[in-house]
């Protein structure tokens, strides 16, 4: 099924389409841009649309990061079972990439509840001491998050509080991109 979904995500329609919604979403809100899916126990970061601002972080399509610390990943484990959780991640204590990094499955688990409430998802300064994220879902028909688009930019300039200023146009845009999907399945 996950082989089914990358490969309906990797079509040159849907990733031009795609594409399009990102770049508005970029100018909008003149940040970077990410599209990314679960892929096993990793964020996929399949698609992404760069900020002109001269201080960026640069990432490459197709790179794959750990779940506990990034704002899609943690998106992506709070819509799954504390059982499935644990197969993903195993008992903890999990790696730390920087001294914010969750590494306490207690800890995470918490963190995991407010997110499954909420919607979305941050990762301040978790997996780069110089990286915020903010994380929306992107969700199909029956309300199953399948992807996620997230917004990242130098901590010198995006605080999680500034973060969240952009959830709205994350969630436009995510709800942009799933309804490109369902206009696939028509």
């Amino acid at each position: 099924m996950m082989s089914f979904a990358l490969d309906v995500m990797k079509s040159a329609k849907r990733s031009a389409e795609r594409n399009g919604i990102m770049r508005r979403l970029v100018n909008e809100i003149n940040e970077t841009c990410n599209f990314t899916m679960l892929d096993g126990n990793q964020v996929l970061y399949l698609d992404r649309v760069e900020t002109s601002m001269p201080l960026r972080l640069h990432l490459e399509s197709g790179i794959h990061l750990p779940l506990h610390c990034t704002a899609s990943g943690k998106l992506f484990l709070s819509q799954l079972t504390p059982k499935h959780v644990y197969r993903l991640l195993g008992k903890g204590p999990y790696e730390r990439y920087t001294p914010n990094t969750i590494v306490d499955p207690k800890a995470l688990d918490e963190q995991l509840k407010r997110i499954r409430t909420d919607m979305y998802s941050i990762d301040n300064r978790e997996t780069d001491p110089d990286s915020v994220c903010l994380a929306a879902p992107v969700v199909e028909a029956k309300g199953r998050v399948y992807a996620a688009v997230a917004v990242h930019g130098p901590a010198s300039r995006m605080t999680p509080e500034k973060a969240l200023q952009y959830l709205d146009a994350l969630r436009r845009a995510a709800a942009a991109i799933a309804e490109t999907l369902v206009a696939a399945e028509d």
